[in-house]
């Protein structure tokens, strides 16, 4: 994932940051910097992300309990 323009991929990384801990439990994310990928690590700058979904069950437990 990459925002359309610098200012819309920082409003990404501050998106993902303020909410990471809820989401990484069900995703997987990453943050690429110079064509090398990292684990996501708070008010780095990033050129893209990469995120994947950890399990389908986490996905159905997280919805489940917040209903």
């Amino acid at each position: 994932m990459e925002g359309s323009t610098a200012e819309r991929t920082r409003l990404y990384r501050i998106i993902i940051a303020r909410e990471l801990l809820q989401i990484q439990k069900v995703l997987n994310i990453f943050g690429v910097i110079s064509e090398e990928v990292e684990p996501f690590i708070e008010n780095r700058n990033y050129v893209s992300f990469v995120i994947g979904l950890k399990s389908q069950k986490n996905l159905l437990k997280l919805l489940y309990e917040n209903n």
